[in-house]
């Protein structure tokens, strides 16, 4: 009897598991709202996969299988559609303790014909602020990444000491870096990466915000390495006394983003990062969100701060344009494997924020 429940609750764990895929793909297709179809599918989806890895480890392969089939069918559908299910697939889940998941390790190198791209609000980086064995620590974390976008950075004086750090462990980083930004308190922004993987195709600049939308103007800059030339657009958006005071901006990135598109008609691999002190889920991104196929890269429940309270970090990226994104993203979390939790370390030598990096394709042709 026991084992003819146990049968009979398979069989509707397994009924479950096609029933919410279909639901996705019929949700979306009718145009359903994308936020309440990711939360469901969070909610869902790893108790049943959970489950079927516990009781038929076989039929992992099997649903993995029924998937990339859905995927073939609805590629032939409507371009949303396709990202729609792009986006589940490759997306990094929820495992049963409610961490987020890395779809890679953090390796020192980046995998061959690969470019990782990281965001790191390195917090109150300055030369004052940081001795010679911080920045060892932080120079550790930067050699993880061929090109990182480094936000809340108050002088060129602390880039200059972690290339001279980074050199002595064997590895040739240069950078870019803007004017100074803000009112009271005065930011630069700076592109780091390394030079054997990475060339500057353009010069890095600050957005022109006539109508003085931003704090802290964007900047951004064109690169290539292998085959995939591309544009990075970095900000530290304002926090602000409350979300009403620092939303504007987020709501600005849409004419930022078409600022920078028609600019270069022929660069469409525009990737937007950095600190947007907002999670994706806000409804200051919906202008943004009505470029087909853009979307954040990181969703809820995935943590950026240390804390493990927000997450204010991400790329943001049109998917139909960036078809280099290998599906590869993650959350270093620095603050575990060095600091082992101990948050007020942490932020005092590194930050409060985790870099977030993705993984792109440079050998495939680029088309745009």
């Amino acid at each position: 009897m026991a084992r003819k429940k146990q049968s009979n609750k398979f069989k509707r764990d397994l009924q479950n598991t096609f029933l919410f895929i279909s639901l996705i793909i019929l949700a979306y297709l009718l145009g359903a709202h994308q936020e309440k179809v990711q939360s469901f599918y969070h909610r869902v989806a790893p108790e049943i996969q959970n489950h079927i890895a516990d009781k038929a480890p076989a039929l992992k392969d099997a649903t993995q299988r029924g998937l990339t089939r859905i995927g073939n069918f609805t590629s032939r559908g409507t371009d949303k559609a396709k990202f729609t299910f792009d986006h589940f697939r490759k997306f990094p889940q929820k495992d049963s303790n409610n961490t987020y998941r890395e779809n890679l390790d953090s390796r020192a190198i980046s995998a061959k014909g690969q470019l990782k791209i990281s965001s790191f609000n390195v917090r109150i980086l300055s030369d004052k602020s940081r001795d010679d064995q911080e920045l060892k620590i932080i120079a550790q974390i930067f050699k993880k990444y061929d090109l990182i976008a480094i936000q809340e950075l108050r002088d060129e004086v602390v880039l200059q000491r972690l290339v001279k750090i980074l050199k002595n462990m064997g590895y040739t980083y240069n950078y870019e870096v803007s004017p100074k930004v803000g009112k009271a308190i005065k930011e630069i922004y700076a592109f780091f990466y390394r030079q054997d993987k990475v060339t500057v195709t353009q010069r890095g600049k600050l957005y022109t915000d006539v109508i003085d939308k931003f704090i802290r103007e964007p900047y951004y800059a064109s690169f290539r390495s292998g085959n995939f030339d591309f544009t990075l657009v970095t900000i530290h958006a304002l926090f602000g006394n409350n979300e009403n005071e620092r939303r504007p901006e987020i709501q600005e990135l849409a004419t930022v983003y078409k600022h920078i598109q028609d600019e270069n008609p022929r660069e469409q691999d525009i990737i937007i990062l950095g600190d947007f002190n907002f999670p994706p889920t806000d409804y200051g991104f919906n202008e943004l969100k009505t470029y087909p196929t853009m979307g954040p890269l990181i969703l809820p429940s995935a943590k950026t701060t240390i804390t493990d309270t927000s997450l204010y970090d991400n790329f943001w990226f049109q998917r139909q344009f960036v078809r280099e994104y290998t599906g590869m993203v993650g959350i270093d979390k620095f603050d575990e494997t060095i600091f082992h939790n101990d948050d007020n370390r942490a932020k005092i030598a590194v930050s409060d924020h985790r870099p977030i990096w993705a993984s792109f394709n440079v050998e495939q042709a680029d088309d745009d």
